[in-house]
């Protein structure tokens, strides 16, 4: 384990009231998907500077929690930008990248600094790492100064010498184990298709060719580009979010309205299956897989090594059909089947 560290300032507002005209609306479960990926863009350079995973945006459940304290800028159903406000303080700031440097971010700012006013906070504060040098200057022209600093010290696990080729050929056998055959391993698995962790790395060190330690399983999670596996809160348990064919395992879903749109990745040959059927089924997995990113369903639809093709659905108007829709943790969108009439459009390239 090595030792970093680096600066946090403490910031309290000291300017006068506030009046900023600006229309924000709460977030709602149906920003999630975009929510999440403009959140982690926003501070992913600060915190690969600092050695921090990028992933870091809270929870779906957790955002949903926090609705009536988050407020999104839109425009044309896009969201530019976001604040919160937990308590008497301004948090999670962010300004969608094509939208910065025109003033949206002072606006949120302003707006978060007039709540508060108008529900009387005695005191209004952030916090931001000294390296978002831009963003502690933003704070610093509109009336916040620094009343704390202090150094923060994380410990930062040294990654282990496993090529990339040999992590995604393990990756793919966890798969297996985890959405499939997890007696392949002899693994204990439950309803939701968690195992125990330490009985995981001991049974693909006894049953395959493979060697894993935590380290290297936590490399693997971490640098997982679909987000397929999540630990529990204390790292001791693991399981693969969806995509399971295992017939007593029910993934944990969050049944909401989904996007107007969602994307499904497949090629040309199973699209020919799919008019012929009537609809996307399900096949041998719990449901069918959906996507609000169509860059994710690009993913699947090329992972095939056939002509690839995305499909995109009228997701609300399935919704107002009387379909349902759960999300998993990793964005994914599951349904029962959908039938071609909700086919809007066929995607051959990018």
């Amino acid at each position: 384990m090595t030792a970093a560290s680096f600066l946090v300032h403490e910031m309290d507002y000291t300017g006068g009231p506030i009046t900023e005209d600006i229309q924000l609306s709460n977030y709602k479960a149906s920003d999630y998907p975009e929510y999440k990926k403009l959140y982690e863009d926003s501070f992913s350079e600060m915190r690969t500077s600092l050695g921090l995973p990028r992933e870091c945006c809270k929870s779906f459940d957790e955002l949903a929690s926090l609705s009536d304290r988050i407020f999104i800028l839109e425009e044309n159903g896009c969201i530019l930008g976001s604040v919160a406000v937990y308590g008497n303080e301004i948090d999670d700031l962010f300004v969608a990248e094509k939208y910065r440097n025109n003033g949206c971010g002072r606006r949120l700012l302003r707006f978060a600094v007039e709540y508060l006013q108008k529900r009387n906070a005695e005191r209004i504060f952030l916090h931001v790492a000294d390296v978002n040098k831009k963003a502690a200057a933003m704070y610093l022209q509109n009336g916040f100064v620094i009343t704390h600093t202090e150094i923060i010290k994380k410990l930062r696990k040294v990654k282990s010498m496993a090529s990339t080729k040999t992590k995604n050929e393990l990756s793919k056998y966890l798969c297996l184990l985890l959405r499939h055959q997890p007696e392949k391993a002899e693994l204990d698995m439950d309803s939701h298709g968690w195992v125990s962790v330490g009985q995981l790395i001991s049974g693909v060190n006894r049953f395959s060719g493979y060697k894993l330690d935590s380290e290297l399983l936590e490399e693997i999670v971490s640098e997982d580009n679909k987000g397929r596996y999540r630990f529990d809160e204390k790292h001791e348990k693991i399981k693969c979010c969806q995509g399971h064919s295992i017939p007593w395992v029910e993934p944990e879903l969050t049944f909401c309205e989904p996007p107007e749109f969602l994307y499904h990745g497949t090629t040309s040959k199973a699209l020919e299956a799919i008019e012929e059927s009537g609809a996307i089924k399900k096949m041998k997995r719990h449901a069918v897989h959906t996507q609000a990113d169509i860059s994710k369903a690009w993913q699947s639809a090329e992972r095939w090594h056939k002509t690839p093709v995305v499909l995109k659905i009228a997701a609300s108007e399935m919704y107002r059909d009387g379909f349902t829709f759960g999300v998993t943790e990793n964005e994914v969108w599951c349904t029962e089947e959908v039938p071609v009439k909700y086919i809007c459009d066929k995607i051959y390239s990018k």
